[in-house]
């Protein structure tokens, strides 16, 4: 009986399908053969818990059969779309151009990110230091993702502004990439540029006249705060000239620009290059228009309660008329309101 019974079970799992196809199922005497099994099952209970565990392991291991060879066609297909992303990611580094062609007409997802890193190739393509223009123009045309995100929630226009490329940076800014996208972190690829010191990337960016100053600010940082904290005078230079820039801003801790040059300044007396280099950067601020009595919305100080910085006092000084200084006189400035006061002593200093 368990032979009948596996028989007509190893039938129906393979040879009925097959046999329906081709008409040769006799469907009476099967029937009649499993009405047999049914009948032995409800008269002799120890029959039938055998051929449930016969049952229940046949199934088993047809099922586990089944999702074994599953699992290896998903391994292979996996391991091939690796090695096709890998041979992909290979012809672009070496901008080989027919390799990456063929990669392509291979089925390479030219779109994959690294395992590592979450770049995609055109990512790589786009921080090579070489000419890989038309390796780039190549990947765009084939769909490639220009906004795509890597691990770290850079674009491949960020990266590249990062690294002062600026052909590649007009190149994706010429093939619609979004200047204003920011990264993971709010970074955008002008604020990138400012803070990797690269001035004429940062100058390009401006020029194009498609930056959003509301999204360039972040974590409570104004964008000029960047270039001033950094020391690089010429970017400085370059965002003063941009009139949605506001020169007086406070950053979250109530710091200004002008705080913030004026206390590098003070920090750098033993390297007088550096100190030089923030001292013109004073002077630029100064000349356009940052103001040295702005109180910080932290503690209530004004720049020179904080540092005690010549070049502020001497700017501060050339503005007053020398009439000033000879009629007030210290009885005079007692008898006036605390804040004008203290802004007359320090402006006779």
């Amino acid at each position: 009986m368990l032979k009948k019974m596996l028989f007509i079970l190893l039938f129906f799992s393979a040879a009925v399908p097959f046999m329906m196809q081709a008409n040769l199922l006799n469907l009476a005497a099967l029937k009649s053969e499993v009405i047999e099994v049914v009948s032995c099952f409800l008269t002799k209970p120890k029959i039938a818990v055998i051929g449930t565990v016969v049952i229940v392991v046949v199934v088993t291991a047809f099922v586990w059969k089944i999702l074994i060879i599953k699992e290896k066609t998903k391994k292979k297909k996996e391991d091939r779309k690796r090695k096709l992303t890998k041979d992909l990611r290979l012809a672009v580094e070496g901008n080989d151009r027919k390799e990456i062609k063929q990669a392509l007409e291979n089925g390479a997802d030219i779109n994959q990110q690294s395992f590592f890193d979450g770049r995609t190739v055109l990512t790589v393509a786009a921080t090579q230091f070489r000419d890989f223009s038309e390796t780039i123009e190549l990947l765009l045309e084939n769909k490639a993702d220009i906004s795509k995100l890597n691990n770290h929630g850079s674009t491949a226009l960020t990266e590249a502004a990062g690294w002062g490329l600026l052909e590649t940076v007009k190149l994706l800014l010429a093939k619609n990439a979004d200047i204003n996208q920011q990264n993971s972190l709010g970074n955008t690829a002008l604020t990138i540029a400012i803070s990797t010191e690269h001035s004429e990337t940062v100058e390009f960016l401006l020029a194009t006249n498609k930056v959003d100053f509301n999204k360039q600010e972040n974590e409570g940082y104004p964008i000029l705060m960047r270039a001033v904290s950094r020391g690089v005078l010429e970017t400085v230079k370059l965002l003063l000239r941009i009139k949605q820039i506001d020169i007086n801003e406070q950053d979250i801790e109530g710091e200004t620009v002008l705080m913030n040059a004026a206390a590098q300044e003070k920090a750098s007396t033993k390297h007088p290059t550096k100190k030089q280099n923030f001292t013109n950067i004073i002077d630029q601020l100064l000349t356009f228009g940052a103001d040295p009595l702005v109180r910080s919305k932290n503690d209530g100080t004004t720049v020179l309660e904080q540092v005690d910085s010549e070049t502020i006092r001497k700017y501060m000084r050339g503005k007053i008329p020398g009439i000033l200084k000879k009629v007030v006189s210290p009885q005079l400035s007692r008898a006036l309101p605390d804040d004008l006061a203290n802004i007359i002593s320090e402006l006779t200093y």
